[in-house]
């Protein structure tokens, strides 16, 4: 069961991260992760300057949100949840509706922006890095255990487009205790930043 945390412990990392090590890959060295590495992995995800005020200030109750998981551990499934969120809001400030209330959900709002160019594979800075440690898995896969893998030319937004979703509804409408890493819970923050450099 998951406490409310002790007014004695609210300063103290949660107990959860005890279990996360850095490595260094020249010398193996291996340390015990802090504080300063989860500001360090926000590094580099700014916002472009023209993004509206509104949007920036989500995006950065997300970003809070996963700073505050080094205290609390499950935020950074709440930061989650709240990443895909920022994007749809977001996409609802560039593509507003003409008239009436605009009852669009992400996965419509998404397929317009992809339709009108607004967001393109080219777009994501993340995406050639995320492709090459693709290949390198397969690779291994094959040298390892002799599994062939073909890998289908399927546009990252279209992949997108299908995923994110589903992702957001699934952490938007729980049916479960959904526990993510740091690690998780950081991407989607890199994607929502992404997306809505994109935008503007």
């Amino acid at each position: 069961m998951e406490p409310v945390k002790s007014r004695e412990d609210f300063l103290e990392a949660d107990p959860r991260l005890s279990g996360f090590v850095l490595v260094d890959t020249t010398t193996g060295a291996m340390r015990d992760a802090t504080i300063d590495d989860h500001y360090a992995y926000l590094q580099g995800l700014d916002l472009n300057p023209g993004v509206p005020e509104p949007v920036v200030n989500y995006i950065n109750v997300v970003k809070n949100l996963y700073l505050y998981g080094w205290l609390c551990y499950p935020f950074f499934t709440v930061c989650q949840t709240h990443a895909a969120m920022a994007v749809e809001m977001a996409l609802r400030l560039r593509m507003p509706q003409p008239t009436g209330q605009d009852r669009r959900t992400l996965k419509p709002l998404l397929q317009a922006a992809i339709a009108k160019g607004l967001i393109q594979d080219s777009g994501f800075p993340s995406l050639p890095d995320k492709q090459a440690e693709a290949r390198l898995f397969y690779e291994e896969l094959e040298k390892e255990m002799g599994i062939k893998t073909a890998v289908q030319p399927t546009p990252y937004v279209q992949v997108l487009l299908e995923c994110l979703p589903r992702l957001r509804n699934e952490f938007a409408h729980p049916h479960d205790a959904w526990v993510v890493s740091p690690g998780m819970a950081l991407e989607p923050v890199r994607l929502a930043v992404e997306i809505i450099n994109q935008l503007w």
